[in-house]
């Protein structure tokens, strides 16, 4: 079909097969995009192990959202749900109940 002085006047199918057709689909423009998504460290997490109960690690955080974890292990990279990736928190000295963890000062 031919249209006016702006070319050809495309059926409604065809405007909406054009629509359809897009160079990046959303889920790709959302992760290449998001800051949330792109983590600027590797934070160290422990991990239950659902089969045994233990846990282990620690282990690099890969990603995570929506209730899931990815983490990178040494036989590859494993998701699991969020619920059993915990924060790897280094301890430099035991917490004293007296002093509940602040640094106490000594005479000598």
């Amino acid at each position: 079909m031919s249209g006016g002085p702006g070319g050809s006047v495309k059926s409604p199918q065809g405007r909406t097969t054009e629509n359809l057709i897009e160079p990046t689909p959303p889920i790709i423009r959302h992760f290449s995009n998001s800051t949330r998504a792109k983590l600027k460290e590797n934070p160290l997490v422990l991990v239950r192990n659902t089969e045994t109960g233990q846990i282990e690690g620690p282990f690099k955080l890969i990603t995570w959202g929506k209730g899931y974890a990815c983490v990178s292990t040494a036989v590859g990279p494993k998701w699991l749900a969020a619920r059993h990736v915990k924060p790897y928190q280094v301890q430099t000295q035991a917490e004293d109940p007296k002093t509940g963890g602040r640094e106490v000062g000594t005479q000598t």
